[in-house]
């Protein structure tokens, strides 16, 4: 797993706070533990809340320090990771490598480095339906309405 930090393009728009229609949320499964997952073309990077990690005691590795800036202006700091984490999304198992931030509304953002490999996928935004072919199975995400969590908190990444 591996950031790029030369491109300072990088925009995390759901997470800061602006509606972003390229973005799908889902309800998903760590160790049978439901989390919110935001599935997002506007991030780079595939990031899980630290606090859900350290609960489900997931093994936290050090990682080379990076910065991000988000779409508000702010910077956040990156240091941590988990690898080869198994997610369940409606009933598809996946392992995805993970950097560690404080996520406010979701537990599990699932950005590009997570969709570049499904290789083609068919997504309809406005009826919130993703289709792509996984271990030669046709898999279909259904999105939910609504632009936040139950939690209902405002977008946005907080600084740890």
């Amino acid at each position: 797993m591996k950031f790029d930090n030369n491109d300072e393009s990088i925009i995390f728009h759901a997470l800061a706070g602006y509606s972003n229609p390229q973005t799908m949320r889902i309800n998903g499964f760590l160790k049978r533990q439901l989390v919110n997952v935001l599935i997002d073309t506007g991030s780079t990077n595939n990031f899980m809340d630290l606090k859900i990690a350290k609960r489900l005691a997931y093994r936290i590795e050090h990682c080379e320090k990076f910065e991000m800036k988000v779409t508000d202006d702010r910077t956040l700091i990156c240091e941590s990771k988990c690898s080869n984490v198994k997610l369940s999304l409606q009933n598809q198992e996946l392992v995805v490598d993970f950097f560690m931030l404080s996520l406010w509304d979701y537990e599990v953002l699932l950005g590009i480095d997570w969709l570049r490999t499904l290789g083609d996928v068919a997504w309809n935004f406005a009826k919130l339906v993703m289709k792509f072919m996984l271990n030669g199975k046709q898999v279909v995400l259904k999105g939910m309405h609504g632009m936040h969590s139950s939690k209902g908190a405002p977008w946005f990444l907080a600084t740890t």
